[in-house]
């Protein structure tokens, strides 16, 4: 379709053509600041970051534009004199880490227009996804887990049923000020386990901060699929230093944990989803409003 900006009004023109309608279009070499782009000139703008102008682009931004940086995040850095994107930077790598953990990390990245996250085309790569919107809002770490291992299992469920695995994991979440934010990570290789899932979707919300915030939305969903029996013939590295306890049970092959996998969603495929559901899930739809699942050949349905 040509350089970006012919592209982009390429597609505009389409889309007026087809629903009369305008849309707005961010062009960036990094995906986030593309996000960004596209809300600056709305309702019918096209805004471009020439490539190797992000910082500069980036400078002069008010913290809170940036993805992640909710209003505890913003209050906070606010009180250290942060306002800018600019005097976020200022404050270096090491500074953010020690009053923000790994959220410093990944804020003191975006300051300095680091974004490696993969851009994954609808039509490219499909996705199977569980969310659900909650009437009441969800605080603690602990809670949010909870659900996220009922997420995760719906989701296992249904990659068992297309006999699927999946690498690329994605993490949303939602807070009262309907703030959204999204993680996601790949996989060392490919999984239709509710547990390596749950573990992923885990670590994925140990990036957001949810210290003083309230969430109204969770959901898990997972992509970069590959056949159930097809065989992998990437290396795993194995943990050389670890020393077993006198109590540490031992690693289930790939095999057997794909075969728990298979049986549980079986059972719960024959007697219905709360069947041998998780404990620690607690019952999966709680006190949510709305639940939505998304998977291949099959529209969203709430």
């Amino acid at each position: 379709m040509g350089p970006p900006a012919p592209a982009a009004e390429t597609i505009r023109a389409a889309v007026h053509a087809e629903t009369q309608l305008t849309c707005s279009v961010g062009i960036s070499r990094v995906k986030f600041l593309a996000k960004i782009a596209s809300g600056m000139n709305k309702p019918n703008g096209l805004t471009e970051i020439p490539a190797g102008t992000e910082l500069e682009f980036l400078t002069t931004l008010p913290i809170a534009a940036l993805w992640g940086v909710g209003p505890r995040t913003q209050e906070k850095l606010e009180r250290r004199g942060v306002h800018s994107v600019g005097d976020l930077r200022s404050l270096g790598e090491a500074e953010l880490q020690r009053h923000f953990g790994a959220h410093g990390l990944h804020l003191h990245r975006l300051s300095h227009a680091i974004d490696e996250r993969a851009v994954i085309p609808d039509r490219a790569a499909k996705s199977i996804s569980s969310e659900d919107t909650y009437a009441d809002d969800l605080v603690g770490v602990p809670e949010l887990r909870r659900r996220l291992l009922a997420q995760a299992t719906r989701v296992a469920d249904r990659l068992v049923a297309e006999a699927l695995r999946a690498r690329v994991i994605h993490l949303k979440i939602r807070d009262r000020h309907f703030i959204t934010e999204t993680r996601q990570c790949t996989l060392s290789r490919p999984s239709d386990s509710a547990r390596e899932l749950y573990d992923a979707a885990c670590r994925l919300l140990d990036a957001v901060e949810t210290d003083g915030r309230s969430f109204r939305l969770t959901g898990i969903g997972v992509a970069d699929f590959s056949p159930r029996d097809a065989t992998t013939t990437t290396p795993q590295q194995l943990d050389l230093l670890a020393t077993p306890g006198p109590t540490t049970a031992p690693a289930k092959s790939a095999a057997q944990n794909a075969a728990i996998q298979a049986a549980l969603s079986a059972i719960r495929e024959r007697h219905g989803h709360q069947a041998l559901f998780p404990a620690d899930a607690g019952h999966q739809r709680g006190n949510a409003t709305g639940a939505s699942t998304h998977h291949p050949n099959q529209r969203r349905r709430g």
